[in-house]
């Protein structure tokens, strides 16, 4: 067998000399690093450098620990993304999980979101991915059975007992103790198992119902779905047959529910790359990842050879794991495919689950508690105009969806109703009771708007938007998506994967950057005020610094946001926010992100408050830097 020949030659090296949790970049999302891999002649995947066998087995090792403080004999859910080198990682952390007695279901590829919802049945997950990370990064996710990754505290803990482990020589003696016992009989009947997939499936189907559905009740989902059916049959009777297209990119989604589901509910789905591992362009779902959508949407709106796939009411594209998608559409009067800003698709997957809320609170007898949003720093200014029409609380975190998870958790303990959790700035959305983000929550959320009409009790979810709004002719006609997207208040936003959202800070202490930036920008504020109330209509400024679930007033010291969020929101005369600036230290790649958002569609103006922001953190650096070497 050489995956095992493959294992017991890597695990039995010795301690490496470098510290192996050096080479992972850990943060609550995951853990991630690139993993060099070639094919053997047998065209199976091995790792190139073997301490990269190590450090995975190491990382099993940790994570068996830290469950079994919590259960003596965790039952652990253990799957993989579609990249190369996730059968040989998962191999070896199965592995090793098992010798230290966990009880483990096998489901091999799988997005995360169906992992997590298995996992709810049993103690915990394991998860071999690197999110949106290029093809040559792997990595780690792990969770308990609430539906979620680790909470933030959680992480920590499990960062502090993997990094004092790798520092012990007796942990490496426990991996060779364990490689001595490996044999082929142990370790295949473990790699994969149909019956755990089916059952992971399963699980899944039923619970993404639940969630769509808004209902812990199985009557309640069958009434909401044989509704859903009834109006997708009148659609199509009006002439647009419904369907949709998903460019799976090979992605984990493409071992999943997606098909079958759609296709249940009198959805035609057309797709690209629909086996699992046949990656085709980028990862992440974003920019140029989504040209390939694009120009089948438009082939299909031209040359189409029946009418569900003429009339495709969307694309999406899903992240190799799964959890996280952007919408691609055809707009017919355009005549041509048009990729929706990710900070849009976001905006009107709240337009529609907090109509949809909305309109169900209101038709209950007792009084509706207050709902909530929960959103990340970087997310448009636009969900605070949403919020304010449908009488919606915001309250903002840093990035990182753990960060929205507790914080969420922590509202609906208070009496908030919080049915929507997600970040703008990738686009992705959580639906409660999911804790975890799910594409199905996006694309379902647009298919609420198309398809549910009114039905003489209530309003349709678009007119009540239109309504709320102040845009009722939108709703009195066959609209498309186009329409959809285009009753979104205007805000223009710096995209998450433009170059110039991307810069190379040298300053490593980020708390000493902020710092010089505050100095740097109150110099150029009292110099451009006039110039910025002029330009943009700003008469005024607020610091406001995120770390985890926490948002702060940064006023008189911008270094409290440390290596967290940062942003300098802008106001009018009326003291009405009108557009920020937004900074932080990606904790999952070696970059260092920033944006801008203002009011209204001013891509010029974007680009000079992008500009200026920029000029503004590459002299902070500059001065950090400079004050650094004196100190030294």
């Amino acid at each position: 067998m050489s995956l095992l020949n493959s294992l017991i030659t890597s695990l039995t090296l010795p301690q490496p000399a470098q510290p192996l949790h050096l080479s992972l970049t850990r943060s609550p999302s995951g853990w991630r690093k690139v993993f060099p891999y070639a094919f053997t002649p047998e065209r199976t995947v091995t790792l190139t450098q073997k301490a990269d066998a190590v450090l995975s087995a190491q990382v099993a090792l940790s994570y068996a620990r830290f469950l079994k403080k919590k259960v003596p004999k965790p039952r652990v859910v253990i799957a993989r993304d579609s990249r190369p080198t996730g059968e040989i990682i998962s191999s070896i952390c199965t592995a090793i999980l098992h010798l230290e007695g966990c009880s483990l279901r096998c489901v091999g590829v799988g997005p995360i979101p169906e992992i997590a919802s298995y996992a709810r049945n049993y103690d915990a997950f394991l998860y071999i991915s690197a999110s949106h990370n290029p093809i040559e990064y792997n990595g780690f996710k792990f969770g308990l059975n609430d539906g979620g990754v680790l909470s933030p505290t959680q992480a920590q803990q499990l960062s502090e007992d993997f990094v004092a482990q790798c520092l012990q020589p007796a942990s490496f003696q426990k991996i060779r103790e364990h490689c001595a016992t490996l044999n082929a009989s142990i370790l295949e009947p473990l790699l994969y198992n149909k019956t755990h997939k089916q059952e992971s499936l399963h699980s899944y189907d039923l619970f993404i119902r639940e969630v769509i559905a808004n209902s812990p009740k199985e009557t309640e989902h069958r009434a909401f779905f044989h509704r859903f059916t009834q109006q997708r049959a009148a659609y199509s009777e009006q002439g647009t047959p419904l369907s949709i297209l998903i460019d799976f990119n090979g992605s984990a989604r493409a071992a999943s529910i997606d098909r079958r589901l759609l296709e249940s509910l009198g959805v035609a789905l057309f797709s690209i790359a629909e086996t699992p591992g046949d990656i085709r362009h980028r990862i992440v779902p974003e920019g140029s990842s989504l040209t390939a959508c694009a120009q089948a949407l438009t082939e299909a709106a031209t040359r189409g050879s029946s009418p569900e796939e003429r009339s495709i009411a969307f694309g999406f594209v899903p992240d190799c794991d799964g959890d996280r998608g952007n919408i691609v559409y055809y707009d017919q009067t355009l005549n041509r495919a048009v990729i929706p800003h990710e900070q849009a698709v976001f905006a009107l997957s709240v337009v529609s689950e907090i109509c949809e809320l909305s309109r169900n609170l209101r038709m209950q007898p007792h009084r509706a508690p207050p709902i909530a949003l929960v959103t990340n720093g970087p997310t448009s200014l636009r969900v605070e105009a949403i919020a304010q029409l449908l009488d919606v609380h915001v309250f903002r975190t840093e990035v990182g969806e753990a960060h929205l998870i507790e914080k969420a958790h922590l509202l609906r303990k208070e009496g908030y109703c919080v049915r929507i959790l997600g970040e703008g700035s990738n686009g992705g959305s959580i639906l409660h009771p999911a804790a975890v983000r799910d594409p199905l929550h996006t694309v379902f959320a647009l298919l609420k708007l198309l398809l549910l009409r009114g039905d003489g009790k209530q309003p349709g979810l678009f007119a009540w938007w239109c309504a709320h709004s102040h845009q009722t002719e939108r709703a009195q006609h066959a609209f498309t998506i186009s329409d959809l997207f285009a009753s979104l208040p205007a805000y223009t936003t710096t995209p998450t994967h433009d170059t110039r959202a991307l810069l190379q800070i040298r300053t490593t202490d980020h708390a000493l950057l902020k710092s010089a930036y505050q100095r740097v920008f109150e110099r150029r504020w009292a110099q451009e005020k006039d110039t910025l109330k002029k330009r943009f209509g700003i008469c005024s400024y607020r610091p406001i610094l995120y770390r985890g679930r926490e948002q702060q007033d940064a006023a008189g010291d911008f270094s409290r946001s440390a290596d967290g969020g940062l942003k300098i929101q802008f106001y009018n005369e009326h003291q009405e926010a009108v557009a920020f600036v937004w900074m932080r230290g990606s904790k999952t790649e070696p970059i260092f992100r920033i944006s801008a958002d203002l009011k209204g569609n001013d891509e010029a103006g974007e680009a000079a408050l992008l500009q200026l922001h920029a000029d503004m953190v590459r002299e902070a650096d500059r001065c950090a830097l400079s004050c650094a070497d004196t100190t030294s």
